[in-house]
């Protein structure tokens, strides 16, 4: 029997463990061995087959030229830097990579995007609402990678972010948007799978749509190690 591929999944030393037990569960219905990395727990690029950049915390505004704003909290330095080094690794070694809420974040801004620091500073017609529980719609770009995984022109989700992608990163593009437009979903126009989702896939087990974003994340990652 092959062995599993194995997927890395970013978090902080402290906490973090419902994310990570919901991402275990999904990477374990795809049939892949999930890895946990924090910053006092590394794992080297090389011994991972793809990369998923978990939930949490808010980045450094320093790292897109920002400063920081009043509702920027809980910023984990070690954090940014450890998943700063993954990505660039994992870009390198040209392994699937996926960011979930801050990992989308990260991802844009690894690439040289910014941040909205506050949604809630913005005029928006429609009320921003928080839950883990699915509650609001996303709709997804057509021609996406996003749109080929999923199967979906939209799709409700759960959302409990107070921070979005601003200005894109180098080669990313929208794939997903709200009805206030706040972008949703980035990927990347040429690498293979780069794919970012501002919402929370993980807690979301009983939507076989959402579980088609883990399932070809394996995939890719299998496909791609032979």
């Amino acid at each position: 029997m092959a062995t599993k591929v194995r997927i890395g999944v970013t978090g902080p030393d402290h906490g973090g463990f419902t994310a990570w037990n919901f991402t275990r569960l999904a990477l374990f219905v795809s049939e892949a061995t999930a890895v946990r990395i924090t910053p006092s727990h590394p794992v080297d690029v090389s011994k991972l087959d793809g990369l998923i950049i978990g939930g949490g915390s808010d980045i450094d505004p320093a790292l897109y030229g920002a400063r920081r704003h009043k509702r920027t909290v809980h910023i984990d330095h070690r954090r940014d830097k450890m998943e700063w080094a993954l990505l660039e690794g994992a870009l390198k070694k040209k392994i699937p990579v996926m960011g979930i809420c801050r990992g989308m974040q990260m991802i844009d801004v690894f690439l040289g995007g910014t941040l909205i620091q506050n949604l809630d500073d913005l005029d928006l017609k429609f009320a921003h609402d928080t839950s883990p529980f699915p509650h609001k719609i996303v709709y997804i770009k057509p021609h996406t990678l996003l749109h080929k995984i999923l199967r979906v022109s939209k799709c409700e989700v759960n959302s409990i972010h107070h921070q979005a992608v601003k200005t894109l990163g180098k080669g990313l593009q929208v794939s997903a948007e709200d009805e206030n437009k706040i972008i949703q979903a980035i990927e990347h126009t040429h690498y293979a799978f780069l794919l970012g989702v501002q919402w929370h896939p993980e807690y979301m087990p009983q939507s076989a749509i959402q579980r088609r974003l883990f399932k070809a994340l394996v995939d890719q990652a299998k496909r791609q190690r032979g």
